[in-house]
Order: structure tokens, then C-alpha cells, then sequence
């Protein structure tokens, strides 16, 4: 989580590698969701040995792995998010 914050204000803000990079925020957000939800279950001891193997079983994990790609669908201009050079003919 981390490491990905660190990417969002180091290297995808600054260097232009998307045309709109603020939606990774968003992917960024639900990844912090999961992991205090995953954090809180194991310290009230409902969390098995395995999270992996629970989120493929727990409702919310998977909605929220669901918003992950949908934050990325929701953005207000079309394409791929990747900046594409194109030439002008």
C-alpha cells in the first residue's frame, strides 16, 4: 500500500505517464479499505490462517475488489489511460 502511494506522488503525477492519473487514486483507496477490514478482522480473531483464501469467500472483499477496476471505468474521458502518441498525418 505503501509502495503504491509512493508510485501516485512519485512517478505517475509528475512524469505524465497518464493522460488523468487521478484514477488511481481510487484503486489506491479500496486497497486501504481491504487492508484495515482485513487488519480489523485478524485483531478480532474472525480471520482464518489464509486472507487470500478468505477474500475469495468474503462478500465485501469481493465487492470491493470489484470497485478497483470500476474506479478505473469511471473516469471522465474515454481511452485506455495510458498517454498515446499518435501521428498527425
Amino acid at each position: 500500500m505503501l509502495v503504491l502511494f509512493l508510485y501516485l506522488t512519485n512517478e505517475a503525477m509528475p512524469t505524465g505517464f497518464y493522460r488523468q492519473p487521478y484514477w488511481l487514486w481510487g484503486a489506491a483507496f479500496v486497497v486501504f479499505l481491504w487492508s484495515l477490514r482485513i487488519w480489523g478482522l485478524s485483531h478480532r480473531g474472525k480471520l482464518d490462517a489464509d486472507p487470500v483464501a478468505f477474500a475469495i469467500r468474503d462478500r465485501a472483499s469481493i465487492a470491493l475488489g470489484w470497485l478497483s477496476p470500476a474506479s478505473s471505468c469511471c473516469r471522465s474521458e474515454g481511452g485506455d489511460g495510458f498517454r498515446s502518441e499518435r501521428r498527425q498525418s
